[in-house]
């Protein structure tokens, strides 16, 4: 009996080891993090351009955005729709022959900014990446229905939005 319970806390011990950090580098893989974000407005494009040449690209939510290749080193980038995605390329002949690139989608919010102005001009607009807070005060009804409306618009394109908005 001993010696299964001896057993049995080897092989747990084995298997938590694993998964730890140090575990995956053991097992032979290691996670990689974006090494840069993009961004690119909804219904945009732009090219860019890599230092050196790629093998292959791919596109983790082809919904949110879309790639061609224009060369072996420049790429072709179309905004789609309001989110974030990756894109990872692939190098052949180098050490490191894999690099991500975090790629976010946005959608110009100064119309609204301008548009939450007049009635509510004590109401800031920050987006960060495809996350938008609504910061301030309204002073009436009016500025109320002009920030909740603002608000409602930012949802419907796709920002997930944080409302911090007090009565002045």
């Amino acid at each position: 009996m001993f010696k299964s319970i001896a057993s049995l806390a080897l092989g747990a011990a084995l298997t938590f080891s694993l998964a730890l950090p140090g575990g995956a580098q053991q097992a032979g893989y290691t996670v990689s993090s974006p090494s840069a974000v993009i961004e690119v407005e909804a219904s945009m494009a732009i090219t860019l351009t890599l230092d050196t040449a790629f093998s292959e690209l791919s596109m983790a939510s082809p919904e949110i955005a879309d790639l061609a290749t224009l060369s072996e080193t420049q790429i072709y980038l179309l905004g789609k729709t309001i989110g974030e995605t990756t894109i990872t390329v692939l190098r052949d002949g180098t050490p490191l022959g894999v690099t991500d690139y975090k790629i976010v989608v946005y959608r110009d919010i100064t119309p609204l900014k301008t548009f939450l102005a007049g009635p509510a001009p004590r109401v800031e607009l920050v987006r960060d990446s495809i996350v938008v807070t609504a910061k301030g005060c309204v002073d009436g009804p009016r500025a109320q229905a002009a920030a909740d409306r603002v608000i409602g618009e930012l949802e419907n394109w796709g920002y997930v939005t944080l409302p911090d908005i007090i009565r002045c």
